[in-house]
């Protein structure tokens, strides 16, 4: 380590220890000096000087062992994401609950760079089938995906760091509308601004007649590099997978449902088409058959 890199921020402790010393040393020339033509109390100068000593000791033992062991960890985290994505491995994260996947949720959405497919349909499940959460963390942490999905929404395209490569930003979200919760998202993401994307799966025919059902996965896609398993249906797997083949073939799943679904809003639909399409929705889900929690 060179005398300037002794002193940058990121070796401040390795750096007081240094000054310390220095200041033992030329307190103790100073002294060799000054005992020549004065006294000294020489018992206060050994206490000030094993103090500073023991300081001293202290800071390397802190910068050596407890520092030093963080940036190595941080260093093999680094290495193992390295070597798993040279030899075409997958990176996978596994959530302990809802909550924590819900929070790694809105922080990937926050921090995407260019799009996000947010598969959100579903049916409606019977008690027995709901996975228990407490309702006011749902709902702090619905706020938080919420908030999240605005803030990408709202950058703009032009001159904005997200955007790359000359593609658009879009957020494009698929509904199904098995209760009220579902309709008030979709009213409530219309108004996140023109990036805002969403289509629905009518779940009846054309007799209004429920239509045969059949499983409906849900997960996130973020910039098309990382799928995230969202329903709290999956708990204890929730995860999160990167790996460009797999995210693919999720990504294909996405456009098959998108190309299934008919369009509520997009960057070429007037707003009062879309308003249209909402009322047709409310006629055709009554909320009154949608007044369960979701």
């Amino acid at each position: 380590m060179s005398f300037k890199e002794l002193f940058e921020k990121e070796n401040k402790f390795e750096a007081i220890s240094f000054i310390l010393l220095a200041a033992v040393a030329l307190t103790g020339f100073v002294i060799s000096i000054c005992d020549i033509w004065c006294e000294i109390n020489y018992s206060i100068v050994c206490v000030m000087l094993l103090t500073a000593i023991s300081i001293h000791l202290c800071l390397s033992f802190f910068s050596r062992h407890i520092l030093k062991k963080s940036d190595f960890d941080r260093g093999l985290d680094s290495l193992g994401d390295r070597i798993v994505a040279s030899v075409g491995g997958v990176k996978k994260r596994i959530f302990e609950n809802a909550e924590d996947a819900d929070k790694y949720i809105a922080e990937k959405i926050s921090t995407a760079e260019k799009i996000v497919y947010d598969l959100n349909w579903q049916d409606s499940l019977s008690d027995n089938r709901k996975i228990q959460r407490d309702n006011e963390e749902r709902k702090r942490s619905q706020a938080a995906i919420n908030e999240s999905i605005k803030s990408f929404c709202s950058v703009k395209q032009q001159g904005s760091n997200k955007k790359k490569d000359k593609e658009p930003i879009a957020y494009k979200e698929i509904f199904t509308f098995p209760y009220k919760s579902r309709i008030d998202a979709l009213k409530e993401h219309i108004a996140f601004g023109e990036n805002y994307h969403c289509a629905y799966y009518d779940t009846k025919d054309e007799n209004n007649n429920e239509k045969e059902r059949f499983p409906k996965l849900q997960f996130v896609i973020i910039d098309e590099k990382e799928v995230i398993f969202v329903s709290s249906l999956y708990a204890p797997n929730l995860c999160a997978i990167q790996d460009e083949k797999i995210v693919s073939i999720f990504c294909n799943y996405f456009e098959q449902a998108w190309e299934l679904s008919k369009i509520i809003k997009n960057d070429e639909m007037p707003s009062a088409d879309t308003n249209k399409i909402i009322a047709e929705i409310e006629t055709k889900y009554p909320l009154i058959l949608c007044s369960k929690l979701k």
